[in-house]
């Protein structure tokens, strides 16, 4: 088998254990497509079944998280400033297991409503990473989020915008990137002070 250069080069890391390199070769051979594989200090080549060559194409966005937030950080959070359509902000703040109004003015305040909204924006997901692309001229901002933890650390810092013409949703995540969220997902994300008030009867 003619070898130059590999289309795709994994490496395996475990604990305790040396990097272990594995190249994968995509090409025709007598005609046929193949896929072939070298293991890092092996001196034979192994044939790959040709479904696996998709897996294998992948690119680097496939493997980065989709979820703006994680149930583990979740966990971790005990501060929340949150500024609605770059207009109200509010802080919170969570005391033992409840969560208080720290900052900013609700005619009543309703305290599940801060868990709901993170456990709304952790279930908005990624679509696109948007890669140098604009924001659309007719996407507004919606929300943006500071979550802290104990410690006073950031965990997250998230902007969100929406398109109502279109039924758009982008997140601005970590070091200002752009994103493009799931259709309806991010649209599930608090955005309004009604959200965090207590429903009237």
């Amino acid at each position: 088998v003619p070898v130059s250069r590999p289309h795709y080069e994994l490496m395996i890391k475990a604990a305790g254990k040396p990097d272990f390199k594995v190249e994968i070769y995509d090409f025709v051979h007598d005609k046929e497509p193949r896929l072939y594989a070298i293991f890092d200090g092996r001196d034979y080549i192994v044939q790959l079944d040709r479904t696996m060559a998709e897996k294998f194409a992948r690119s680097e966005d496939a493997f980065r998280p989709r979820h703006l937030f994680t149930a583990a950080e979740k966990a971790e959070v005990t501060g929340v400033k949150l500024k609605l359509a770059g207009k109200e902000s509010f802080e919170f703040r969570r005391e033992g297991d409840k969560w208080a109004l720290a900052g900013g003015t609700l005619a009543t305040f309703d305290p599940q409503a801060v868990d709901q909204a993170l456990t709304r924006l952790g279930s908005a997901r990624i679509a696109e990473f948007m890669k140098g692309k604009p924001l659309p001229g007719a996407a507004t901002e919606l929300s943006r989020w500071t979550i802290t933890d104990k410690a006073g650390a950031t965990l997250r810092e998230l902007t969100i915008y929406g398109n109502a013409a279109k039924g758009e949703t982008f997140a601005r995540v970590a070091a200002g990137e752009l994103t493009k969220l799931e259709p309806g997902s991010g649209a599930r994300v608090f955005s309004k002070t009604r959200d965090f008030q207590v429903e009237s009867a």
